[in-house]
């Protein structure tokens, strides 16, 4: 075939139809940088009658139905969009972002896996897709996205927070365990992430390496005080004596002001009969917080336990001078009086205190009815103790009191039954045998 001796020039020229198409595209442009979104609209329209297979032109009139509060407009105009090009990344994001926005989550989902589908390098549909799941609560299927989202952007700490966060809610505390892992491979400095592996550990039951990593936070972190009560209580609960003292001495090397460390070492001191310690600890405690009773309230109990009363009425004292209203201390002085067979006056004004704030308080009715089988009112005694013991039935002590004031009554066969209970629940069996017998 003979060619022409030139070569033939293409047309610059456009039709008609696509100068008409730019020019509505151009003022509808316009009149939405001056925020005059429903004439943007119409200008976007108008140039969709020149071009029905425009995905931008779908876009944009969607995203200005949005900015007027039109979302089931926008979600109609998208959906128009895609029947034209449904294949198109743009609109079928933008589609299932309204979806979501609308609390459509399934069929955003739906979307969202048809994107991928197609377009299956898009990371950002994943991670989309992943939010998604766990809204609808496909929570492993979150989690995959994520792993999705990783190969193709690389490791990130939000989606392994959200990853690690997903698993465990599911209670897959090994895999969640594994993102953890991942996350301090990649900010090995955050003491936060080796505690939260322990308590992952601890929900496996597997102690040894809970107290691992919390010995992990610690090392990064030693001045956080949660991080050691944690390792303190472990220790207690495996039983390693010498351990718990070494952490309760390097606890308070880190944290000398610590009230709370020093509030637990004195719990811990006390459960191990060091009491010399656990007295010196909440001292300490006290004098660094003044304001907080709760010190001088365990100081006064551990007089209590130990019967030094002169010691316990004194901290009492000094706790009230403090806060008077207070309904523990109130009871606690009230039902310290009682056992040393002192002050009943004084106590029952004490306990009332205490019952004002809290009528329902088993312990504080306790106190009372004990205070008033003291002074011989045995009717008014016992319906305050039957209603602590119908609160708490097992109480060895309420069941010991209730014992005395029933036989009071002339009701041994009650008294009897109270009594045994009381031993069957731990009651001190040297105190109530000899009641038994009698």
């Amino acid at each position: 075939m003979p060619n022409p001796s030139h070569p033939k020039k293409r047309s610059t020229l456009q039709s008609p139809s696509s100068l008409k198409t730019i020019d509505h595209v151009i003022l509808g442009a316009l009149f939405e940088t001056q925020e005059d979104y429903i004439r943007a609209i119409h200008q976007y329209n108008q140039a969709l009658l020149y071009d029905s297979t425009s995905a931008s032109l779908y876009i944009s009139i969607a995203e200005n139905y949005q900015k007027v509060g039109e979302l089931e407009s926008a979600r109609l105009v998208l959906e128009r969009g895609i029947s034209h090009n449904g294949n198109d990344r743009g609109l079928l994001t933008q589609s299932g972002d309204l979806l979501f926005m609308m609390g459509r989550f399934d069929e955003a989902a739906e979307r969202f896996e048809h994107t991928v589908e197609i377009y299956p390098d898009d990371y950002e549909a994943w991670y989309s897709l992943g939010s998604l799941y766990i809204r609808i609560g496909k929570h492993l299927d979150a989690v995959e996205c994520y792993d999705r989202v990783m190969e193709l952007n690389g490791p990130d700490m939000d989606i392994l927070v959200r990853q690690a966060t997903v698993l465990s809610l599911a209670k897959e505390y090994e895999k969640a365990i594994k993102a953890y892992e991942r996350m301090y491979y990649l900010q090995p400095n955050d003491d936060l992430i080796p505690f939260t592996i322990g308590g992952l550990y601890l929900e496996l039951g597997d102690s040894l390496r809970a107290d691992s990593a919390f010995k992990m936070a610690t090392e990064l972190n030693p001045t956080i005080q949660r991080y050691w009560d944690l390792r303190i209580r472990l220790s207690v609960i495996l039983r390693d004596t010498a351990k718990t003292i070494n952490l309760i001495d390097e606890a308070l090397n880190n944290n000398p002001e610590s009230t709370e460390l020093l509030s637990l070492s004195s719990s811990v001191y006390s459960q191990y009969e060091r009491f010399d310690d656990a007295e010196t600890y909440l001292l300490r405690a006290a004098d660094l917080d003044s304001n907080d009773i709760s010190h001088l309230i365990n100081l006064g109990f551990l007089y209590h336990e130990l019967k030094r009363w002169d010691d316990a009425e004194k901290i009492y004292i000094r706790a009230l001078a403090v806060n008077n209203n207070d309904a523990l201390l109130n009871n606690n002085y009230a039902y310290m009086l009682a056992e040393i067979g002192e002050k009943y006056d004084v106590a029952l004004n004490h306990v009332n205190i205490a019952l004002d704030s809290e009528p329902d308080n088993p312990s504080f009715l306790d106190t009372k009815g004990w205070l008033l089988y003291l002074l011989g009112d045995y009717s008014e005694a016992i319906i305050f103790l039957e209603k602590a013991a119908s609160s708490t039935p097992d109480n060895p002590e309420i069941l010991d009191h209730l014992g005395e004031v029933y036989f009071a009554l002339g009701s041994k066969e009650r008294a009897i039954v109270m009594w045994t209970r009381a031993i069957e629940q731990g009651g001190d069996e040297d105190e109530i045998r000899p009641k038994l017998a009698r």
